[in-house]
């Protein structure tokens, strides 16, 4: 939806605006566990990706807006914070980061299907492909931070892209540059770097904050071990069932978060 399809749907309602149509389905289920009534008077909608949802509560006075962590920094966030106090960030990566925990997930799913299975069996399925998760998300990071300064830093490809550029000598000394940003050794060490980094961090943790939850979700969670154990269902559909009557119980810590949203949102509709 565009935001002045929202906006006339809201009419005077404020707003939780979110990244995803599934980011609505898993968010508006964790409400519901912080209480009868939370949703009156509000409507929570999908914006299509991050940069909308930032963007668009700042045009909206009663609207806040929840978004994935992904790997911002402490003073990322902290920024963001500032300049944009309608703005929630999620306290893990992603919002799929609250479908990778063993033992969060094996306390939600059906009685009926853990019968005959093991719990330190399926945590080890699942343990066992976060090294390789790790070292993916290392990687992801130094990447994304390498296409940002190429990007902004170096007018990745608007320096060729916005203007028409005849000089050859001009055209090389542009390609020089994007090429030293790119310098595979330099990569390399800002990799080994990061996975230096993560190992200061718990499993626990690292399933909550550092794994890319969604990519986690679907590739290990869901095709590796759930479909593996319970019968095969399509990601949405294991998210529909844990996500579900007596299914995840709220993480205790997203709780403080969804009532700073829910407190946001009462003050700004007053």
């Amino acid at each position: 939806m565009s935001f002045q399809q929202i906006k006339d749907r809201a009419g005077q309602k404020p707003v939780i605006l979110v990244e995803g149509a599934s980011d609505v389905f898993v968010l508006s289920y964790f409400f519901n566990q912080m209480g009868a009534g939370w949703d009156a008077g509000v409507l929570v909608k999908a914006a299509g990706d991050k940069n909308r949802v930032q963007k668009w509560v700042k045009r909206a006075s009663n609207w806040v807006g929840i978004v994935d962590k992904d790997a911002w920094s402490v003073e990322k966030t902290i920024k963001l914070a500032q300049d944009s106090p309608q703005l929630h960030i999620l306290p893990r990566f992603c919002v799929e980061n609250y479908f990778c925990i063993p033992s969060e997930l094996w306390d939600a799913l059906p009685v009926i299907q853990k019968q005959g299975k093991n719990y330190e069996d399926f945590e080890q399925r699942i343990l066992r492909k976060l090294p390789d998760w790790v070292a993916h998300g290392a990687l992801w990071r130094v990447i994304q931070k390498r296409r940002s300064i190429l990007i902004y830093d170096s007018a990745f490809p608007s320096a060729l892209d916005a203007s028409p550029v005849t000089d050859i000598d001009k055209i090389r000394a542009i390609l020089h540059t994007w090429h030293a940003k790119l310098d595979p050794d330099q990569i390399i060490q800002e990799y080994q770097y990061e996975l230096e980094k993560a190992e200061q961090y718990s499993e626990d943790a690292l399933l909550k904050t550092y794994v890319h939850g969604k990519k986690f979700f679907n590739t290990v969670v869901v095709n590796d071990v759930l479909n593996d154990l319970f019968g095969q269902k399509s990601a949405n559909e294991w998210q529909q069932l844990l996500a579900n009557t007596n299914g995840l119980a709220l993480p205790t810590d997203l709780e403080p978060f969804l009532q700073d949203v829910l407190d946001d949102v009462r003050s700004l509709s007053q």
